[in-house]
């Protein structure tokens, strides 16, 4: 949802502000975001 107001933004007010309110969002995501956890081995990799 946010994409689509920072598009309109982009669009009907100035490309600028719409790809600065993108790049904001990406990067808000990238250090809030906790990412994928890798269990080294994985546990259904791991034969007993």
């Amino acid at each position: 949802m946010l994409y689509l107001f920072s598009g309109a933004l982009g669009w009907f007010v100035s490309p600028l502000l719409g790809v600065i309110g993108i790049v904001v969002m990406i990067l808000y995501h990238a250090l809030t975001s906790e990412g994928v956890r890798r269990r080294w081995p994985h546990r259904r990799a791991v034969r007993r």
